[in-house]
């Protein structure tokens, strides 16, 4: 099975170095390395070319430019349709990876033939301390290699993009049905769950680095916020549902799919119209949330006033 990992990169200098050394150092080697920078102002593009010359890894290593900004949800779909691997592992400029990461996901995928898209955990660390981050990463099961379970609260990217490797066969997907709204990684995880060909790795294999301008998903949020999430929510569903038969679909996942559109339509709703009995009375579909804290989040989110 051949491999591939995509990174997408912008203004990435200070850390990159790290990330490539960590591809560069692992105990199976990428087929090819892609590399799409997105009109970086700052030496990434430069720190890139240096590091592959320095590696002599033109063959296998490429480089590439926009010639426009895309943003990051259009950089790395943009790049994962370039790749031509049987086996795809996304990757972000400034993490570090296990060693045998490419080694560990691609023996496990090519064993299961039911597997489209192998998720691992990872460890998440302050940029400034090194100090381990929490990051909610519920398990998802108890054995090494899990198949996880499709349920009205799917929508949830329980795993990072940098823990993905997945088969060529879900980029098929991508003309279709991906806006460029949609942040890749839950695009890939929505299609694989539903698919039933999501599963998980439950072991660390990345050191997943977190600034601290970025903040940690919360259920702190305005009730416009909250109402907009349950509209993708809905939204994410209702298009799985009329690419039932593209994406091959059983009967209980059209199912689960009918009842999370229903659900978060009806959140959606309450939410926006300060509905704390219609928030209520979803309490009774607690499998359409990822836990009891997000359904008390949004009666939480009703009842005050701002």
């Amino acid at each position: 099975m051949t491999t591939a990992v995509v990174m997408c990169t912008y203004n990435g200098e200070k850390y990159i170095l790290e990330q490539l050394e960590s591809i560069y150092t692992q105990t199976k080697q990428p087929d090819e390395v892609i590399i799409q920078d997105d009109c970086s102002t700052d030496k990434t593009v430069a720190t890139i070319r240096n590091f592959i010359s320095e590696h002599n890894l033109d063959s296998n290593w490429k480089l590439s430019v926009n010639s426009d900004n895309l943003g990051w949800k259009r950089n790395f779909m943009s790049a994962i349709k370039s790749s031509s691997a049987e086996l795809i592992f996304l990757s972000d400029q400034d993490d570090i990876w296990d060693k045998d990461k490419i080694r560990i996901m691609s023996e496990i995928c090519s064993q299961n033939s039911d597997i489209e898209l192998l998720v691992s955990r990872h460890e998440p660390f302050e940029n400034k301390t090194g100090k381990e981050a929490y990051v909610y990463q519920p398990s998802l099961g108890k054995d090494e290699v899990t198949k996880v379970p499709f349920s009205g609260a799917f929508q949830e990217t329980l795993r990072q993009g940098c823990t993905y490797a997945m088969k060529r066969k879900l980029i098929q997907y991508i003309d279709d049905m991906w806006d460029e709204n949609w942040p890749h990684d839950q695009f890939f995880w929505c299609i694989a769950i539903a698919r039933g060909t999501l599963y998980s790795y439950n072991r660390p294999l990345v050191r997943h680095r977190r600034h601290m301008h970025v903040s940690t998903p919360s259920n702190d949020k305005t009730r416009e916020i909250r109402s907009g999430l349950a509209k993708k929510s809905a939204d994410i569903a209702e298009m799985l549902l009329e690419n039932k038969k593209v994406l091959g679909l059983s009967e209980s996942s059209v199912r689960i799919l009918e009842k999370s559109k229903t659900v978060n339509r009806k959140r959606e709703r309450y939410i926006s119209a300060r509905n704390v009995m219609g928030i209520i009375s979803l309490l009774t579909m607690l499998d359409c949330y990822t836990r009891f804290k997000a359904w008390a989040g949004d009666v939480f989110v009703v009842l005050r006033k701002r």
